[in-house]
């Protein structure tokens, strides 16, 4: 159980609990694509399908809107600082990785006498993260599974926004309202399919971080009450999401 309480020092095991479970998910659900069976074939259970896999990505989502409400919380004001220490633990790795690798599949590809299968939006989506070029459908990054940073680094900016406006705190709970009622928003209103922008800012996978956002709110009252934790809350809004209910459009 979380004890609201807690010294800000103290680890959260809810948190490294779901953490393994969405690593192993992810692992699983990628495994697919080296059974060289289709996933109905794997088991007769339809749990054990790696398609369900996918939820653990709506897992590490909650949590890291968990993590986002709580550092945003103790840092006040400090739209800065907390821009900063969030860009620092994706921003440096992930371009060197990707910049890496593409230099690699670069130098490959000259050996080999093949062109290099990469483009404008593609190489946009790596580094500048939010696909402001993109049409119908949503063009992966260099890293393909770099996508969820995508979503990530988008909810880090708006956060900030959003703590420079009021605080931290505040931030994290009006910020989930403000997404809701843009999702439903987009959900009901944007059909237009020559600009896919606002789909990726108000993608329905925005409200896992609002989940994570609220349930660090409703932890802290729950917590003062002396209530249960929120961890199998947060597991049952993962499952309930079932990760690809919403699925993005690729292309």
């Amino acid at each position: 159980m979380l004890n609201a309480n807690a010294k800000p020092t103290a680890k959260l095991a809810g948190l490294q609990v779901l953490r393994g479970v969405a690593a192993l998910l992810v692992m699983w659900c990628h495994l697919k694509y080296n059974l060289g069976v289709p996933a109905t074939s794997v088991s007769k259970t339809p749990l054990l399908s790696p398609e369900l896999g996918a939820i653990g990505a709506d897992i590490f989502f909650v949590i890291s809107g968990f993590v986002i409400a709580m550092t945003a919380a103790k840092l006040g004001d400090n739209w800065r600082l907390f821009l900063v220490n969030r860009l620092a633990r994706i921003v440096p790795l992930y371009f060197a990785l990707s910049t890496c690798l593409f230099a690699w599949a670069s130098v490959m590809a000259t050996l080999h006498g093949f062109p290099v299968d990469v483009n404008f939006r593609q190489i946009f989506n790596t580094y500048a993260f939010i696909p402001l070029f993109d049409t119908a459908n949503f063009t992966h990054p260099w890293i393909e599974n770099g996508w969820t940073l995508s979503f990530e680094l988008w909810f880090y900016l708006a956060f900030g926004c959003f703590i420079k406006i009021f605080n931290g705190r505040t931030a994290g709970r009006i910020l989930p309202v403000f997404m809701a009622v843009g999702v439903l928003a987009t959900v009901l209103c944007y059909h237009w399919n020559r600009w896919f922008l606002p789909k990726f800012l108000f993608h329905p996978l925005t409200l896992d971080f609002c989940a994570g956002c609220l349930l660090y709110h409703a932890r802290n009252l729950i917590g003062k009450k002396q209530y249960a934790s929120w961890s199998p809350w947060e597991f049952c809004f993962a499952t309930w999401r079932v990760g690809h209910s919403f699925s993005l459009p690729t292309g």
